[in-house]
């Protein structure tokens, strides 16, 4: 009985693509991870008070689709290193690759300051999708994604 089902099974994956008329829908593409990092790295740099930064936008079993920022401000006023701080954030959670299940940034500031999701009141250092919604509702990649 197994013989059987094993060889039913194998001639449905040999006959269905052969049978097929080709205007099957093709698989989406895979976005380039690589590219959206320099994009988002660009950015990031241009922003006011942003002296350097550095985006990447990596996606795998271990960490899930995951957005991370490492930045630095010339900004000593700290109420702007939050407006700057929630920029980055916000900019991550609008990455064009995919949506994201975290965004870890860091804002190094004049004095050894360091920022993160936590001092714009997210629970953890990197901010998860349930609280980025919150904050700025669906992400640029899924207009119709919710948590």
């Amino acid at each position: 009985m197994r013989r059987l089902l094993a060889c039913g099974a194998l001639a449905l994956l040999v006959l269905v693509p052969a049978c097929s008329d080709g205007t099957a829908t093709p698989a989406p593409a895979s976005p380039d991870l690589a590219a959206e990092s320099e994009r988002l790295t660009t950015a990031l740099a241009a922003l006011d008070t942003v002296t350097s930064a550095e985006a990447r936008v990596r996606s795998g079993a271990t960490w899930g689709q995951q957005v991370v920022i490492d930045a630095a401000t010339s900004s000593a006023d700290p109420e702007e290193q939050l407006a700057v701080l929630d920029r980055l954030v916000h900019a991550g959670w609008d990455t064009a690759a995919f949506v994201p299940t975290d965004v870890s940034t860091v804002l190094t500031a004049p004095g050894g300051v360091v920022l993160d999701a936590r001092d714009l009141g997210f629970t953890h250092q990197a901010a998860g999708p349930t609280g980025l919604y919150e904050r700025f509702g669906p992400p640029a990649a899924d207009p119709a994604w919710r948590p």
